[in-house]
């Protein structure tokens, strides 16, 4: 890892693995690979954004696009699987039931710090003494993360911390011709977005799940302490406290493209610089945990093999966000 930025939040109860590589038999299969019992039938990547607890939403996408674990398609979480919604646990079922893979978010990140000070607690190992708190996350937003973790049972929380920070998807096979509207090369998911010019290895835990802008939160505006019924241990900021600091601009992550790699092996100037209307990045957190849609992107072999990999949106509603 890279020396630390001035002023960067801390990072404490990362996973284990931090970079990890999608296993090969999900990769995308051309028509010549369609499996024998559903002629036709080819293997899809299906990501999905920020679902926050919508069970049903997430539900309803997936009938929407005829999802079918079974015959070879794979679902790839986004981040921030949790919290917001009626029912994480129900998420975090039907994605262990799937076997889906995914990233940690933010919000999945709390709910883990949560559970981590629920069983400190619970075994009375922490000690009783006067310590700092940033006041990252207000009282409301505490209590429901630990409600969500308290919801989970030990093999949610076990998958949830299990997910890296980043996943390599691989090389796409003919995503990268000059006819193609996107380059994808190297294909890489993260919750929040990647820091333009920084090798994958190099990139920052917190930010990868966090950021917003290219600037690192401004902690001198943060009040020091906070009662330890109201705050989260030092070791958590939370996303939602710097949207309206001077530092931010009110960039979202569907605004956020960023290249993981650069085509070709180019210069990084020059990957800010090609075609106008090649995509490095596609924003699939359409708000979904405030009740707005909940959206997959979808990639799969044409039907022919000159047609490369093909790719298209699709979203549902998502109702009434728990309040």
């Amino acid at each position: 890892m890279s020396a630390e930025p001035e002023g960067r939040p801390p990072v404490a109860d990362l996973p284990d693995v931090i970079i990890a590589t999608l296993p090969t038999e999900h990769a995308i299969s051309s028509p010549d690979d369609a499996i024998e019992s559903k002629p036709g039938k080819r293997k899809r990547l299906v990501f999905v954004g920020d679902v926050h607890g919508h069970l049903s939403a997430l539900q309803a996408l997936l009938e929407k696009i005829s999802f079918d674990h079974h015959h070879g398609d794979h679902l790839v979480f986004a981040g921030d699987i949790v919290t917001k919604g009626p029912d994480s646990a129900g998420v975090i079922k039907l994605a262990m039931d799937v076997g889906a893979s995914g990233v940690r978010g933010n919000h999945d990140d709390n709910v883990l710090l949560a559970h981590k000070g629920l069983q400190k607690k619970k075994k009375k190992k922490q000690h009783r003494k006067k310590k700092k708190y940033h006041k990252s996350i207000d009282s409301k937003h505490v209590d429901h993360a630990r409600a969500v973790a308290r919801s989970l049972s030990p093999k949610q929380i076990r998958w949830l911390s299990s997910l890296p920070i980043v996943l390599r998807i691989g090389q796409v096979t003919n995503a990268t011709s000059e006819d193609m509207p996107w380059d994808a090369g190297e294909i890489v998911v993260v919750h929040a977005g990647l820091v333009p010019g920084v090798p994958l290895e190099e990139q920052d835990p917190w930010a990868m799940m966090n950021m917003r802008t290219l600037l690192y939160p401004d902690l001198k505006s943060t009040s020091d302490t906070s009662s330890d019924e109201d705050a989260l241990p030092d070791d958590t900021l939370s996303a939602t406290r710097d949207e309206d600091s001077e530092q931010s601009t009110s960039t979202t992550d569907d605004l956020l493209t960023v290249p993981s790699d650069t085509r070709h092996g180019e210069p990084w100037s020059r990957a800010w610089n090609l075609t106008k209307g090649i995509r490095y990045a596609f924003g699939i957190d359409s708000g979904c945990g405030h009740g707005r849609q909940l959206t997959a992107l979808v990639l799969e072999a044409g039907p022919r093999p000159e047609d490369g990999v093909l790719h298209h949106i699709e979203q549902v509603e998502c109702g009434e966000v728990e309040k």
